[in-house]
């Protein structure tokens, strides 16, 4: 049975390395030390308030972005991540998202830059 690279640390490490490698070649280091960061707080719990603005810029390029000034119900049905105002409340309540890592239960309105994620893989940078 094969082996995945989650499995393999050393193997995961390897990939990490080549990634940032390849980044660094073809864009250069800053751009692949945005994007180190970007992915980081995407995926390993990071904060998006320590992006610095290259690293937002490229975040924005990556997902969708909302106005800040909005509740999370409407930012979630306008980026398509919700069908409707219920169906964002109801995912709100179920625990199904969180506001810069935190889960919330109930509408709140974003003032500040923020990084909504819906489940695992749907986020919605707030700029």
């Amino acid at each position: 049975m094969e082996r995945s690279a989650k499995e393999n640390p050393r193997e995961r490490q390897a990939q990490k390395t080549l990634a940032r490698e390849v980044t660094t070649l073809v864009h250069g280091a800053e751009r692949a030390a945005a994007a180190e960061k970007v992915t980081a707080v995407l995926f390993g719990g990071a904060d998006v308030a320590e992006l610095d603005s290259a690293a937002l810029d490229l975040l924005e390029q990556e997902i969708p972005t909302a106005q800040r000034g909005l509740d999370v119900v409407a930012i979630l049905v306008e980026k398509g991540v919700a069908a409707s105002n219920g169906e964002a409340r109801r995912l709100i309540q179920g625990g199904a998202v969180s506001v810069n890592g935190e889960k919330i239960t109930e509408e709140v309105t974003l003032a500040g830059t923020s990084l909504i994620k819906k489940g695992k893989n749907s986020f919605i940078l707030v700029r």
